[in-house]
């Protein structure tokens, strides 16, 4: 067996004879033609020798994984060829016999002369074809572009590529570079210039992505070949010693039967070069928050923490994490893989992070809609929401239009993945459109029938039963076409945690996959507990599906023993077990025996956590075998855990693309729309279109949309005016020296304002303060005491609001006093509580200097309607929380109090929560100031 990778360069070949340097170094080539000195590519690697390297690492893992391939993995041979004339400066080192370099004219004596102990077979060639399926070769329909390229301009190109890019690339050390890009083509162009940056310091790049599923994906966008993270990193083995710290010496034989949680652990990180650059792909799926079922967890269940712990933060790695800022993410959104605290609490050498900026400008409405989620993602400001429907790229439609789309869509069996898809938020209203699908377009009833469209929710392996094929991998996401509902079968599981058993139910389907290569038909059973569920499956059926994995286990373990596998022989010629003595070798005999006999059976092994450690490490690795094997044989292991693929959620639909979706702008009763989750939700339901978005249901925010209006000034004849309760702030207000001491253990300015104005006014009557207490942070009490009159002191209580508006005085109440007094009292009351505070009207403002905040732009846009109208508008005084503008048309006035919120907690940033006019001499300006602020 050999690996052939030709190169069309042809000329003198340059590279270093030094082991190490052979494979690290790059490789050059001089021209006979005109001496021109060149670099030869390697792929994604630094130069032709390591791309065979690690080409030939991959056969030799699949040659080992698959026994039904006669292939000695050792002898695999490969050879780089040149279509020459070409002419070597070098040796190559000896220490690589099983790599050869040689012309094209030479090919045909080397493969006569070639010698190996693998022969032709087949069988074998036939099992190889299935495993790299690929079309045949058609000249007409595969371009060779030749490039060539000139090394002293390696990263020239810097009006395309980010100087950020550049320099992080020409660092010797390692580090972390995270670029942010709403748009996919942005990020799959950063994507294909990384993937060439091979150099002396960058030896090998690789390219990964969350699942399986997004790798498939990023492939068929970019042609650069991606793997999933959780194919690279885990699936290693532990060593004893880590067995020897997890173990617990008095229950390690009373758990074994209870402990149902498997852990992969992350493998070794040798193959994987000192200084690669690894390229994480749509990394803000990437998460560390916690991600396990009580049955499996991958390492520490934190995918981020785990990636970093395997590519060694003190390595000389390059780590490029290339997502989208503003999307949902598998986890809570601040546990991203962009989120630069994450990285700095788990990566120790330099970050760096380049956000594309946000366009100004946009194509089309979907765009713009986009544009404006993510724009309120970046300013933490949720206070508007609109849509311009432009009827080419996004569209609101009603039941009526969804109804003709579903039928457009969906009334005829697919044969291809599906371009269309209905989203929503919930996985009930999933259901209720798949069968409304089911039912009136596909007319094929409520139970799963023909031509229904299935989507995978779980990763499986479909085994073969023949010997002929090959095993064949199924993805989460996948779609498949049901061809025939062929058997059910039930299995009742007795379970601890239930007092009647669980059923399991497994139906067998034949289907066609949508998502394979060549669209096979082929059949699988489905788990029918799963498909049946709106929330997947309940504990009890998890643990059900746990428990029935084990007794397979059992089932195999009858006939395959750990004492006839290479497990048991490793453990006995293992150097700690040969030192023990007769009883710890008895011990792990016994403890053998136990794991194989009934609770009742086993006997009481007293012996060293050193001892249960050692036989623990090789059984585990027996039991993984055997997990492994069932997974390849069992198709109940393997069943499908689908649901229907029609209509499915957002947050299912990330890493796919779709050509038209429709999306339900309400996700659900008492929900919040004004929040960072809901726009993170719609922008990533938008994103999943490439060409048009039907909404129904838009959910619309605008910064008036709970403002409140208040006209607190009547207008009567003649100049009287009544005045009714305001809101009564006194910000920046001055004490009179004489009033400090009775006050000072107050915090609240406006109460102090209130209660000070107030004592002035009640003085007349000899009413003197004592002093003041605050009784809780809404409620504060003035005490006076009344001079040479023989009546009750008089007690007031001054109510406040909370922080949203701005602790504002809001009541006064005479709590005790003479009802002979009570009627000045509340006259005074009334005249403090429609105090404004002294503003000079006719200082001239320039009103053009308006807050920076988002105020700016709203009070800008009153600004230039008033004008229209002939009105003038000036801000008076700002402060937290509150504005006070006067609107002037010639003899007409009106001045009023605008509040707004500031917090992010509560959501009332970039909202204005009441509107009160406390000035007016007309009715004409109020109409004035609805029409612009309502629309009314």
């Amino acid at each position: 067996m050999i690996i052939f990778d030709f190169k069309d360069y042809s000329g003198e070949i340059y590279f270093p004879e030094d082991e190490d340097d052979f494979q690290s170094a790059e490789w050059y080539i001089e021209r006979f033609s005109d001496q021109s000195k060149i670099r030869i590519k390697g792929g994604s690697y630094v130069n032709p020798f390591f791309q065979l390297k690690k080409y030939r690492e991959e056969l030799y893992n699949v040659v080992n994984n698959y026994p039904q391939l006669n292939i000695n993995a050792s002898k695999i041979a490969s050879v780089n060829v040149f279509s020459g004339p070409i002419g070597v400066k070098n040796k190559v080192p000896g220490k690589f016999r099983f790599y050869r370099l040689l012309e094209e004219a030479n090919l045909e004596d080397f493969i006569v002369d070639f010698s190996s102990s693998n022969s032709f077979d087949l069988d074998t060639s036939i099992f190889l074809k299935r495993i790299f399926p690929a079309d045949d070769w058609n000249i007409s329909t595969n371009n060779i572009t030749k490039i060539e390229e000139n090394t002293s301009e390696k990263y020239s190109n810097t009006d395309v590529i980010e100087p950020e890019i550049i320099e992080f690339l020409q660092k010797d050390e390692g580090g972390i570079l995270v670029l942010e890009s709403m748009e996919i083509s942005q990020r799959d162009k950063w994507l294909h210039f990384l993937s060439e940056a091979t150099s002396k310091t960058i030896p090998e790049i690789e390219s990964w992505a969350h699942s399986s599923r997004i790798a498939n994906r990023i492939f068929t966008r970019t042609n650069v070949k991606t793997h999933s993270i959780y194919s690279v990193i885990y699936g290693g083995t532990t060593k004893v010693e880590d067995e020897l710290l997890n173990l617990e010496e008095d229950n390690s034989d009373d758990n074994q039967d209870n402990n149902l949680l498997e852990i992969i652990p992350i493998k070794s990180n040798t193959t994987l070069d000192e200084k690669a650059l690894i390229i994480i792909n749509e990394a803000h799926l990437v998460s560390r928050s916690l991600n396990q079922s009580e049955l499996l967890r991958f390492g520490s269940g934190r995918l981020l923490e785990d990636l970093i712990k395997f590519l060694d933060p003190k390595s000389n790695r390059k780590i490029i994490f290339i997502g989208d800022p503003y999307s949902l993410s598998f986890g809570k959104s601040e546990d991203s893989a962009l989120e630069l605290k994450n990285l700095e609490e788990l990566y120790s050498q330099s970050i760096t992070i380049y956000r594309k900026p946000i366009p100004f400008v946009c194509n089309n409405a979907k765009d713009k809609t986009r544009i404006d989620l993510a724009r309120g993602i970046d300013d933490i400001m949720f206070n508007n929401l609109d849509y311009f429907f432009d009827n080419d790229t996004l569209f609101e439609v009603n039941q009526s239009d969804i109804l003709h789309k579903l039928n457009q869509w969906f009334s005829y069996p697919l044969e291809n993945e599906p371009q269309q898809a209905f989203l929503f938020y919930s996985k009930k209203d999933c259901l209720k459109t798949n069968l409304l699908i089911k039912n009136r377009f596909l007319n094929n009833g409520n139970d799963l029938a023909k031509n229904d469209l299935l989507i995978a929710n779980n990763n499986i392996t479909i085994p073969d039963h023949t010997g002929l094929q090959i095993p064949t991998k199924i993805i989460n996401g996948m779609f498949f076409k049901v061809i025939e509902v062929l058997e059910s079968i039930c299995n009742p599981i007795d379970i601890r945690q239930s007092k009647t058993p669980i059923e399991l139910k497994f139906v067998k389907l034949k289907v066609q996959c949508l998502s394979v290569l060549g669209k096979p038909q082929t059949e699988l059973w489905i788990l029918d507990n799963f498909f049946k569920s709106i929330d997947g499956l309940s504990k009890e059926e998890k643990i059900a599906f746990q428990v029935f994995i084990n007794i397979k286990i059992a089932e195999v373990k009858k006939e395959k023993k750990f004492t006839d596998s290479k497990f048991y022989n490793d453990l006995l010629n293992n150097e700690f077990y040969k030192n023990l003595d007769d009883k710890g070798k008895n011990d792990i005999s016994n403890l053998i025996n136990n794991k194989i006999v009934s609770k009742e059976s086993r006997l009481k092994v007293e012996t060293t956590k050193e001892v249960r450690a050692l036989l623990s490490y090789y059984y585990k690795s027996f039991e993984k075998e055997i997990f492994n094997y069932i997974r390849e044989t069992d198709p109940f292991i393997n069943a499908l855990m689908p649901s229907y693929g029609w209509a499915i959620t957002v947050h299912k639909s990330i890493g796919s693309f779709y050509d038209e979706v429709i999306v339900k702008g309400h996700r659900k009763d008492d929900d919040g729309i004004s929040n960072e989750s809901y726009y993170r939700w719609l922008y990533s339901a938008f994103s999943s279109s490439n060409k048009r978005v039907y909404i129904t249901h838009p959910q619309y925010i605008n910064p008036f949309m709970n403002c409140s209006f208040e006209d607190l000034e009547n207008v009567v004849d003649g100049n009287e005016k009544v005045k009714l309760p305001a809101l009564l702030t006194f910000n920046n207000y001055m004490i009179e020296e004489k009033w400090k001491p009775l006050v000072s253990s107050l915090n609240n300015n406006n109460v102090v304002g209130a209660i000070v104005e107030f004592s002035k006014k009640i003085e007349e009557k000899g009413y003197i303060l004592k002093s003041t207490k605050s009784f809780s942070d809404y409620l504060n009490k003035a005490f006076y005491e009344r001079l040479n009159q023989d009546s009750k002191d008089l007690v007031v209580n001054f109510d406040n609001k909370g922080a949203n508006k701005n602790w504002a005085v809001s009541n006064i109440r005479v709590e005790t006093t003479d009802s002979s007094e009570l009627e000045f009292l509340e006259n005074v009351v009334n005249d403090v509580l429609n105090t404004t505070p002294t503003i000079d009207e006719e200082t001239n403002h320039n009103t053009n200097q308006f807050p920076t905040d988002f105020r700016n732009e709203i009070y800008s846009h009153w600004l230039t309607e008033f004008d229209k109208q002939g009105v003038t508008i000036q801000l008076l005084k700002s402060s937290n929380n509150q504005d006070i503008f006067l609107i002037r048309k010639m003899n007409d006035k009106l001045k009023f109090q605008i509040w707004y919120g500031t917090s992010v907690k509560n959501h009332t940033r970039g909202f204005f929560s009441k509107i009160v006019i406390l000035e007016k001499n007309t009715e004409t300006l109020v109409s004035n100031l609805k029409e612009i602020i309502y629309g009314h």
